[in-house]
């Protein structure tokens, strides 16, 4: 089959700048071409030319740069901005033959763009990708309007977790029919436990209790209630440290937020809090070898929580938030530890629990990895998106 895989339009493919999303269709198209498959990646060009293509990724595998500022001819419409580069994608599918599919993801109003006969649409969030919403009243009602016609467009839908099958269902009266669940994928080979005492030397890391934030340094993750935690368990380990790695805002800029700022304040007063900025490259990988814990505690619901599933393939025990699709992926004393929101005495204590306690920490770490391997190798996530393909065409 030809597909084509539709990026967001804020950042290029391959995740040169970071991205989820980004990350997680570089990371499914080998895979999906190994099944036979030509995909073709449209992505902003992002540092690349506009319109070049580049095949680095195998035979069946070619990216497609577009403009990602090309204008919607109606600029008073606020909720037309950044629709223009899905405009740009409609006009480069039309000159394409024997297309079989298109796969967009996260952006069910760009399907009112696109003209073809299969749309298959990916939801990684519980929000458009221009303003997050906890719940869809947020959006505007035009907005709002956008959003459900995009996703009445769709011949298909896809969501990476029963939470958000529920959360479309019943906010946009989608038929659950239409929506299958079909999880994240994680790359075990690379992200696996590693010789702990050498990564730290590398990294120039102390030797004692490392807990583990990665993420974007925003409200919705949670990361003040984290750092609140961490000082109370100083009290009781007084050798814990606090590695925190993420972009310092929002998507694609390098100037930290208002909130980003307070946190690196917080941070610089404590000698034993690391913030070490994003890291884009397989180095990633080697980060959450050297920590002994995860901790994802966010505010706002997550849909699937990439980051938990690459410290559970790396081995780490993870403690996160009881919210959104998390549940369904940390096993509450099993591969992890689960607590309420914003509740900073029970995650303290949580994180004391596992410092305290190596073999359970092992325990949990390494039934995280066991589960990775049964059910989250990227090429069981392959299969099952091209089972969806074959059905579509």
């Amino acid at each position: 089959m030809k597909v084509v895989v539709v990026g967001t339009e804020r950042l290029p493919i391959p995740p040169f700048a970071g991205g989820a999303i980004q990350k997680w269709i570089n990371s499914i198209s080998p895979p999906l071409s190994a099944l036979g498959n030509e995909i073709i990646v449209m992505s902003p060009s992002g540092p690349l030319t506009s319109g070049k293509s580049i095949r680095n990724r195998g035979p069946g595998i070619k990216y497609l740069y577009l403009n990602a500022d090309e204008k919607f001819p109606c600029p008073e419409l606020k909720e037309m901005r950044g629709l223009g580069y899905y405009r740009a994608v409609a006009k480069k599918v039309e000159g394409m033959e024997d297309v079989n599919l298109i796969h967009v993801h996260n952006r069910p109003s760009a399907l009112l763009m696109l003209n073809h006969r299969r749309l298959l649409l990916t939801l990684h969030s519980t929000h458009e990708g221009w303003k997050f919403t906890r719940v869809p009243k947020k959006l505007n009602t035009r907005q709002r309007e956008m959003y459900r016609l995009g996703l009445r467009k769709a011949d298909a839908i896809t969501v990476n977790s029963s939470f958000l099958k529920s959360f479309v269902t019943s906010h946009y009266r989608v038929p659950p029919s239409r929506i299958s669940v079909i999880p994240n994928g994680v790359d075990t080979n690379l992200y696996r436990p590693r010789n702990k005492k050498e990564i730290r030397e590398e990294m120039g890391l102390p030797i004692g209790p490392l807990i583990l934030f990665v993420g974007r340094i925003i409200k919705k993750k949670g990361v003040q209630f984290l750092i609140d935690a961490f000082l109370n368990i100083k009290r009781e380990c007084s050798e814990a440290r606090l590695l925190i790695v993420g972009p310092l805002g929002q998507f694609g800029t390098h100037v930290p937020s208002p909130y980003a700022a307070e946190i690196l304040r917080l941070a610089e007063s404590e000698d034993d809090i690391i913030v070490m900025g994003p890291i884009y490259s397989d180095k990633l990988a080697q980060v959450y070898s050297c920590a002994d814990l995860f901790v994802l505690p966010s505010d706002c619901p997550e849909a699937f929580g990439m980051v938990a599933l690459e410290a559970m393939s790396s081995g780490l025990p993870v403690v996160a938030s009881r919210l959104g699709g998390l549940p369904e992926l940390v096993d509450d004393g099993v591969t992890g530890l689960l607590v309420p929101p914003r509740n900073t005495s029970l995650l303290t204590k949580a994180i004391v629990s596992l410092i305290e306690d190596e073999a359970y920490r092992r325990r949990l770490g390494e039934a995280g990895r066991r589960k990775t391997i049964l059910f989250y190798e990227w090429s069981s996530v392959a299969r099952a998106y091209n089972r969806i393909y074959r059905d579509l065409a």
